[in-house]
């Protein structure tokens, strides 16, 4: 304890790595950001972001309606092409063509999308380590050494694991389960549909155990860490208080203006990490979300006119990227959730 009285001298003329973790945000979180420092208070970084995001909004909705007129276009064409064929002859082609129409306007961008998720969620992964090791340097001068010592381990692992299933799982299995919806828009067969709604419940199945997994681990840390770190911090300022006459109630003192001071590093550094997590995810969810709804609100349409294969083949792809959402949301949630646990830590 005393030691940790002397060694942070140095550290309070500095910033305790708050502007490091300014220095380290990402391009993409600055586009939503602006020039916003940690010394902004919540209120106007959440409310900076949020006016960001509507601007883009905006421009992005008015994208994607251009994009709707295009699919109910292709699929009213393709109503009307099948009513007059009364012999029922052009039927096949006049079905394969439509689904090749659709599929060309929904799986063009199909790979940069999935490229833009993982790059985004590599880039969440990599400041996500800055930002948790500088919010566990500052509850370690609390005591907290062994309990933030393993919610880093824990979010390290976590988002390692999401990155190799987002590579290895997700990505291959939404090209895949797009692939095996095409084909089935195309010729009717259940098999390719049953194999594509496997695929869809591997990759749910896999994220949801991702999550819980993650948060029954960082419930663990809580309630076994958390208790025993803090009575053992009361107790060495106890023993120092009494042990040692004058000089022992002042390095008490100093411990407990400390432990107060790497709270505030704490929260200010949570506060700031969260509104740079969830601009750095805006871009990309806006994107996803947009392209996922504008399926959703075409295939509804299609539905109300008349229900064709085409109907079925817009909710599949909007489920693709779906999927996509998913898997950065996993990973979004399992960083907000590692840091406000640290923002709560207490001793």
């Amino acid at each position: 304890m005393l030691l940790l009285c002397v060694l942070p001298v140095r550290a309070v003329d500095g910033d305790w790595g708050l502007g490091a973790l300014e220095e380290d945000t990402p391009a993409a979180a600055r586009e939503f950001l602006g020039e916003a420092t940690s010394d902004e208070d919540a209120q106007t970084l959440f409310s900076g972001i949020f006016y960001a995001a509507g601007e883009k909004l905006r421009e992005r909705v008015r994208e994607e309606l251009r994009f709707c007129v295009v699919l109910f276009s292709v699929v009213t064409i393709s109503s009307v092409a099948e009513l007059g064929d009364v012999s029922g002859r052009a039927q096949r082609a006049i079905r394969l063509a439509s689904v090749l129409a659709v599929a060309s306007s929904g799986v063009t961008e199909m790979n940069s999308f999935t490229a833009e998720a993982l790059a985004t969620l590599q880039e969440l992964s990599d400041y996500s380590r800055s930002l948790l090791l500088v919010m566990a340097g500052s509850a370690s001068l609390s005591g907290a050494v062994a309990g933030s010592a393993a919610r880093c381990a824990a979010t390290a692992l976590v988002m390692d694991l999401l990155l190799s299933v987002g590579t290895g799982l997700i990505a291959p299995a939404v090209c895949g389960y797009t692939a095996l919806s095409i084909s089935d828009a195309a010729v009717g067969n259940k098999a390719l549909r049953s194999a594509a709604g496997l695929m869809q419940t591997l990759c749910t199945l896999s994220l949801s155990a991702l999550a819980l997994g993650f948060t029954f681990w960082l419930g663990v840390i809580s309630s076994l860490s958390g208790s025993a770190e803090a009575a053992g911090v009361k107790l060495t300022r106890t023993l120092l208080s009494n042990g040692l006459p004058l000089v022992g109630k002042l390095v008490s003192d100093a411990a407990a203006s400390l432990s107060a001071a790497a709270g505030l590093v704490r929260a200010t550094a949570g506060v700031f990490g969260l509104a740079v997590v969830l601009s750095l995810c805006m871009g990309s969810f806006l994107r996803l979300g947009c392209r996922y709804l504008a399926f959703r609100l075409t295939a509804v349409l299609c539905r109300c006119c008349s229900e064709t294969p085409l109907s079925a083949l817009l909710e599949d792809l909007a489920s693709a990227y779906a999927m996509l959402l998913s898997l950065l949301g996993t990973g979004a949630l399992c960083v907000f959730m590692a840091v406000w646990s640290l923002m709560r830590m207490s001793l």
